[in-house]
């Protein structure tokens, strides 16, 4: 019995994610004391908002701090904050810059069926597209794009060698 490889990639710099997180949480703190003393609120309504906010907030804390891609030989899998996607191998089109500038990974069939599910987790994967870019620290160093190229050696990972320098040999 083979053992298999398992490769798990956490987020490239979570400090980066958490500092935005808590300049945020700063702002909100600073916008909520502004509309308390600024607006007349019932008492209530102020701290269900303020719990309501804080409560995102601690997800976006939680999800950047769980964020990882795990690749096998069955497939690519994204575990975030209570979803795990996970798409065969075979699924796998290419590795390439999406429409934002971003390294990406591309399928050929949508990542989720239902259309609600699709609005609901769109800063995570839309369509056919998850962006590996937070997952990467250095293009030119990562073993991420090595790894999934091992994994489904298909997948086109021309654009991703432009950007290394590496011309295509043709």
């Amino acid at each position: 019995m083979g053992i298999a490889i398992v490769k798990i990639c956490k987020f490239a710099k979570p400090q980066r994610h958490l500092l935005i997180i808590f300049s945020l949480s700063l702002l909100t703190i600073f916008l909520l004391l502004t509309i308390y003393f600024t607006i007349p609120f019932d008492g209530i309504g102020f701290i269900w908002l303020a719990i309501i906010l804080m409560a995102i907030i601690i997800v976006f804390t939680f999800g950047t701090v769980t964020n990882k891609i795990i690749l096998s030989p069955l497939g690519f899998e994204y575990v975030s904050f209570g979803i795990s996607l996970l798409m065969s191998w075979s699924l796998v089109e290419k590795i390439g810059i999406d429409d934002f500038g971003f390294i990406s990974i591309f399928f050929k069939e949508p990542i989720f069926r239902n259309r609600w599910a699709n609005r609901i987790l769109l800063p995570i994967a839309t369509g056919h597209v998850i962006q590996l870019s937070s997952f990467i620290d250095d293009v030119s160093s990562t073993n991420l794009i090595k790894d999934i190229k091992h994994f489904a050696p298909d997948c086109d990972i021309s654009d991703v060698e432009l950007l290394n320098g590496v011309s295509r040999k043709e």
